[in-house]
């Protein structure tokens, strides 16, 4: 499922006032802000192929506790494969890979970090992001949602040896078309 918003330039001026410390992580602050315990919290396993995104356009939103451990990391992506198959443009920021800590679920963490997030998008000059999210993960959806996104369209792909790909793409409307392609 592919889920959009609009940008809040309306709240663009607010600050964080939730529990924990809100940061935003990209390239103008990437080597002061990443701490080792970030290292081995977000970025060891599949975290580790976004580390190489925060020095060029991506960025992280990660909340922290008073210990500096995560409560909630949501990454903001632009030039990935990922938006090529969606058929979005570089430039409309994606997020992706977002995590809530297991003991912090049930807090509304995540629509929070995503509605502050899409504030600090509109002050960058973005007008609208994306998220997609499987639809069996229920409480992503309800989050997701929760945040101000509407259903834009619902996909289906199939990848074969990771070049070749066939999809069906559904829009809000129930109307369906099929790709494929190359790349």
């Amino acid at each position: 499922m592919l889920f959009e918003a609009d940008t809040d330039t309306e709240a663009s001026d607010r600050q964080w006032t939730g529990i924990g410390t809100l940061l935003c992580i990209g390239k103008e602050n990437f080597s002061t802000a990443i701490t080792p315990r970030m290292l081995q919290q977000i970025f060891a396993g599949e975290g580790a192929a976004y580390l190489a995104g925060l020095k060029s356009e991506d960025l992280l939103f990660c909340l922290l506790d008073d210990d500096g451990n995560y409560l909630h990391h949501s990454f903001v992506l632009f030039d990935t494969r990922t938006k090529r198959l969606l058929g979005e443009a570089v430039r409309v920021p994606l997020f992706a890979h977002c995590v809530t800590r297991a003991n912090a679920r049930g807090m509304h963490l995540y629509p929070r970090v995503l509605r502050h997030a899409l504030a600090v998008l509109a002050k960058r000059g973005h007008t609208r992001a994306i998220v997609n999210c499987d639809p069996r993960n229920l409480a992503s959806v309800a989050g997701i949602q929760r945040a101000g996104f509407r259903l834009a369209r619902s996909l289906n792909t199939q990848i074969v040896l990771s070049c070749i790909a066939w999809q069906e793409v559904r829009s809000r409307g129930g109307d369906a078309t099929r790709r494929f392609f190359v790349g």
